[in-house]
């Protein structure tokens, strides 16, 4: 997969609003729950910065969303997490990071699911938008989930990571983020003109289409 902004989709407004709007709230999902099972676990300190929330206003800068508009590539701001307030420790802390590629994963099936209901009312150009809109939102939401996974400096996979790994680990972890964000971008986009990201993913959407499939409509 190529990172392309959805901005190249403006040809077809409907589309275009649609794809930005389902994946954007993904996104605020995603900070939602890991908010919500931060708070359960004992601490609340996302909650109460308003994380908790599905106001876009908590979830996004002004950076963040120009970036995915012209990059496609979109990240929410991170909550903040003290692992010592946790009652678990580190075994909660990665729950709670972890949890937010799953909840992106689960709501790119329901956007599939929706995609599949709106689809049974015709093949007009409005239905058509709709359905590709959302389609696109889901694959994107993929992606994503895969993406944050990845066990690297300021991803979700990256400190599930640093709060179990030893010292080695993090100490390890520590010198990749001292170099800056350029050379997690350069690693990205590597990947991503591999067309590791679509690997990694494929499975995952595989599976997705496999459970529509076994829906009566």
């Amino acid at each position: 997969m190529n990172f392309s902004g959805p901005i190249s989709q403006l040809s077809d407004p409907l589309l275009f609003v649609v794809l930005v709007a389902s994946f954007l709230f993904g996104l605020v999902l995603h900070n939602v729950v890991q908010s919500r099972l931060a708070a359960y676990f004992g601490d609340s300190s996302a909650k109460n910065s308003g994380l908790a929330s599905t106001e876009p206003q908590y979830h996004f800068d002004l950076f963040s969303l120009l970036w995915y508009l012209l990059v496609g590539f979109g990240t929410p701001r991170t909550i903040p997490l003290r692992g010592s307030m946790l009652r678990g420790r580190g075994a909660d802390e990665v729950k709670v990071w972890l949890s937010g590629p799953l909840a992106l994963i689960v709501w790119a099936f329901i956007l599939l699911v929706l995609a599949k209901v709106i689809g049974l009312f015709g093949g007009t150009n409005v239905i058509s938008s709709m359905v590709g809109g959302l389609v696109a939102a889901a694959y994107t939401s993929v992606i994503h989930a895969v993406v944050f996974i990845f066990p690297l400096p300021g991803l979700d996979g990256g400190r599930a990571l640093y709060a179990v790994g030893n010292t080695q680990t993090r100490q390890t972890l520590d010198r990749i983020a001292a170099a800056g964000p350029l050379v997690i971008f350069i690693f990205f986009i590597a990947l991503s003109y591999s067309g590791a990201f679509s690997y990694l993913a494929f499975p995952i959407i595989r599976a997705m289409q496999g459970l529509l499939s076994l829906l009566p409509f």
